[in-house]
């Protein structure tokens, strides 16, 4: 983009925030081509796309651990 006074400019994080939430037909406008002009102009949404869970499920398996040994340690710190 050029502006007004002739120089160079980009658009702000909220802006290209703005138009990467837009929609046409159930698809957004994929980052990938919007930066660097590169693959589709429109990806799907990611409720159209399958997910893999699994590092999902990994991190809660972690923090039920954690929070876990934190109860424990705040019980004995209780019972002293």
């Amino acid at each position: 983009m050029v502006n007004p006074k002739g120089r160079r400019s980009y658009p702000s994080g909220p802006v290209l925030e703005k138009i990467l939430s837009l929609e046409k037909d159930g698809n957004r406008v994929s980052a990938n081509w919007l930066i660097r002009g590169e693959g589709e102009m429109f990806e799907t949404t990611e409720s159209d796309r399958s997910v893999d869970t699994t590092e999902i499920e990994k991190s809660i398996d972690l923090l039920s651990l954690a929070v876990e040994k934190l109860r424990k340690d705040l019980e004995r710190l209780n019972n002293k």
